[in-house]
């Protein structure tokens, strides 16, 4: 799968695609990257997704233990950061 394919979300869910996905990312752990590493990179991208610019300071924290925490997107949201129009 490439990154510009269009990307499965909880309301498009493609059996082929998840399994896809899944395949790739028990790839990169075979790898040797960590999943604790993983949750770092997806928090990451989770602010990219909310337009936070790359040197802002909650870049510089640790990735929560759930990236799906409301208070986590909450704070974001009361830091004037919001979800770019292509992830709606």
């Amino acid at each position: 799968m490439s990154l510009t394919k269009k990307t499965p979300t909880m309301h498009d869910l493609d059996p082929q695609q998840m399994h896809d996905v899944q395949q790739q990312l028990e790839s990169i752990q075979d790898a040797g990257v960590t999943p604790q590493y993983l949750r770092y990179v997806l928090f990451q991208k989770m602010l990219d997704v909310y337009q936070v610019p790359k040197d802002h300071m909650i870049r510089s924290n640790s990735a929560p233990e759930r990236l799906d925490d409301p208070s986590l997107i909450n704070k974001l949201h009361k830091m004037g950061f919001s979800k770019q129009k292509t992830y709606h």
